[in-house]
């Protein structure tokens, strides 16, 4: 019967981890080029709901101002505060990751066209301006 040592099953085991370790690099070297512009992409969408989010507290805060304050009895105006810190945080956080692991050249750009083009949806569909635009109207917003 052949006698195991532990020194043995931990080297064993550590070639193997060492092994997986290669394998995953690997992998990682064949994809890494998707990783900053998929962050930009989302630090973008963060960035224009952070914008949405802020003007619906803004509203909010206005009314409460001006004397309306039954407002801040509801849990709403409290998510949309809470919300745009936290996509604030988030876009912040997606745009330095991406800023990490590629150009700035080629990562601000994709960021920022992302921002503004889901800014500007999510404006139209939350103001509901949406409803009111002729097919040509569309075709204008859709190309510019």
């Amino acid at each position: 019967m052949k006698r195991i040592s532990m020194s043995t099953i931990i080297t064993q085991r550590e070639a193997k981890s060492e092994k997986q370790h290669e394998d995953l690099e690997q992998i990682f070297h064949k994809v890494k080029f998707k990783d900053p512009y998929i962050y930009a992409v989302t630090a973008g969408i963060m960035g224009s709901l952070s914008v949405l989010l802020g003007s619906c507290a803004m509203k909010v805060l206005f009314s409460a101002f001006r004397g309306n304050g039954h407002d801040f009895h509801r849990p709403a105006p409290y998510v949309f505060i809470v919300g745009m810190i936290a996509t604030v945080l988030m876009q912040t956080h997606l745009l330095n990751m991406a800023l990490k692991l590629g150009d700035v050249l080629t990562i601000f750009p994709v960021f920022q066209a992302f921002w503004i083009s889901f800014g500007i949806m999510g404006g139209m569909v939350f103001y509901q301006q949406s409803a009111h635009l002729s097919w040509s109207e569309w075709v204008g917003y859709i190309l510019a």
